[in-house]
């Protein structure tokens, strides 16, 4: 596959995240709840990931990849939460930024990372 297709799907997954925790964010600010911006900080650090995936493809998507596993991990062990909705969140939240950041690593030719 060429690199800018590769990218654009690498993007395109970390939209997701992206785009289910601005939902929350809009849906409790307009209620009335204004607690609701504190997702936008939940969006400032994948938003500075991007920026490095972008100067540093490499370094960047080992990056989020490594934290989407971790913070995957850490939700299912630290959550009691019935079973369906830990399935979601993993697959909304945590398993884009770890699929995104594979894409990436794996099929990257050039292995350097600095």
């Amino acid at each position: 596959m060429k690199k800018s297709l590769i990218k654009k799907v690498s993007y395109g997954l970390l939209a997701i995240p992206i785009g289910f925790l601005l939902l929350f964010t809009f849906g409790e600010v307009f209620s009335g709840d204004f607690s609701g911006f504190s997702h936008l900080l939940q969006i400032v650090p994948i938003v500075l990931l991007m920026l490095l995936i972008h100067k540093k493809p490499l370094v960047g998507e080992s990056i989020i990849a490594i934290i989407g596993l971790f913070f995957g991990i850490f939700y299912i062990v630290r959550n009691p939460s019935n079973v369906w909705a830990i399935i979601i969140v993993e697959s909304l939240l945590f398993l884009p930024l770890f699929i995104s950041g594979l894409i990436i690593v794996f099929s990257s030719k050039d292995k350097k990372f600095f």
